[in-house]
């Protein structure tokens, strides 16, 4: 990949840390509305690949990135660009008091939620799409068709909508500087967590600048 697109040598890989870290940290920041990383600390697997000019990486093979949100409750992040291993897009999970959710990990499996207030027993696990008529936003639903043709699994389109739309004054943006940066920053953090053995750095809030 990193041959095909050379620019992902100078910024992804090219650095060490937790270098593409908004892309996993904003949905999960999305589920926790009004909270914010307030520290971060990185750690890495080493290095043990080579590219196709036989130079390292500088990026070790495996990055976690552990969040300390201003709540106290806990996200980590693991981001791999390297290791030789069937391609895992995304994998995430949730665990909160009443609930849990986990994303298929391989081809066959399914998304899967529980629900205290819905759950039959406190082992029993309910695919996510049972509850896609009750929860599924009609925004998402007028779209889904749209999406399909798109790339990243459908992703794009709605990205690309919602921008075209904030910039015509259609809707408000729905993610906002704040945002964004509450996203970006704590891989930036990461760079110096993992360059300082993984120290517990704070991360800082642009609402204060």
């Amino acid at each position: 990949m990193n041959e095909s697109t050379p620019w992902r040598r100078v910024w992804q890989t090219g650095v060490n840390g937790v270098t593409y870290g908004t892309h996993s940290l904003g949905p999960v920041l999305q589920w926790m509305a009004g909270d914010r990383v307030a520290a971060v600390c990185c750690a890495g697997s080493g290095r043990h690949h080579r590219d196709a000019r036989d130079a390292q990486y500088e990026a070790e093979d495996t990055s976690v990135m552990l969040c300390k949100m201003q709540s106290g409750g806990l996200v980590k992040i693991r981001v791999d660009m390297l290791s030789d291993r069937p391609h895992a897009m995304h994998n995430y999970a949730l665990q909160g008091t009443d609930g849990a959710y986990e994303s298929a990990r391989a081809a066959g499996e399914q998304d899967r939620i529980w629900l205290r207030s819905r759950a039959k027993d406190a082992n029993t696990w309910t695919p996510l799409d049972e509850l896609e008529a009750d929860f599924l936003p009609e925004d998402y639903r007028r779209g889904a068709e749209a999406a399909t043709r798109t790339g990243h699994g459908g992703g794009d389109y709605f990205v690309l909508r919602d921008f075209a739309e904030s910039i015509l004054g259609r809707r408000p943006c729905p993610i906002d500087i704040h945002a964004a940066l509450d996203m970006t920053l704590p891989g930036l953090v990461s760079q110096q967590s993992i360059a300082q053995a993984g120290a517990w750095l704070p991360c800082p809030d642009s609402r204060l600048w």
